[in-house]
């Protein structure tokens, strides 16, 4: 029994520092490692972290579940969360319960605009692998009735568009809003416009 235990508290010790750190600041290292190198990738950091994230989680169905239940009893939340809940939809067992967290902290607005657009603009590259799990998570926001949750789902699309940049992205993009019928005009930050339907105030 102790010995589960101090494997649960440091569990617990790990993923608490892991959810500190700053997805912003990774990609800045990485750039630079990158820059010296001339042969790194610019998202090598980045990527190591879910990377790492995702075989911890598959090596373990209860490291996978207390990581959900700690991220569900936090007040607050930061980007590297949004990451964590990401890497844990695209494993099998946890969509239903990534779903009801998500939608949940949106609805109480400890999931913010602000923490997904920096989620999500922080490296195209480490969560280009999670991008249909990514639109999943924003259609699944869009749908809901909590007006602070669909205005997280759109925020959600516009980042995904703006970071995932090419021809075949945004289509992706375009096209999960159309299959959701979601009411949503998208603005990107480089002021091209998309709408598959109607406004919403959410802009």
């Amino acid at each position: 029994v102790s010995r589960s235990l101090d494997r649960a508290v440091s569990v617990t010790e790990v993923i608490e520092a892991i959810r500190k750190l700053d997805v912003t600041a990774l990609g800045s290292v990485a750039a630079a490692d990158a820059e010296a190198s001339m042969n790194g990738d610019a998202g090598s950091a980045e990527t190591l972290v879910v990377e790492s994230l995702r075989g911890g989680f598959r090596s373990n169905f209860k490291i996978s579940h207390t990581v959900l239940k700690l991220l569900d009893k936090a007040k607050t939340h930061n980007p590297m969360d949004l990451w964590i809940l990401l890497v844990l939809h695209s494993l099998p067992g946890h969509r239903a319960k990534v779903h009801a967290t998500c939608r949940k902290k949106a609805k109480s607005s400890a999931l913010t605009p602000d923490i997904i657009e920096r989620a999500v603009g922080a490296s195209a590259s480490a969560l280009r692998e999670y991008f249909s799990d990514a639109t999943e998570l924003a259609g699944m926001l869009t749908r809901a009735p909590e007006p602070a949750a669909r205005r997280c789902g759109g925020v959600f699309y516009t980042a995904l568009f703006d970071t995932f940049a090419t021809d075949y992205n945004r289509q992706e993009v375009l096209s999960a809003m159309i299959t959701t019928q979601s009411p949503l005009k998208v603005v990107s930050k480089s002021g091209r416009d998309f709408n598959p339907e109607v406004d919403a105030d959410w802009i």
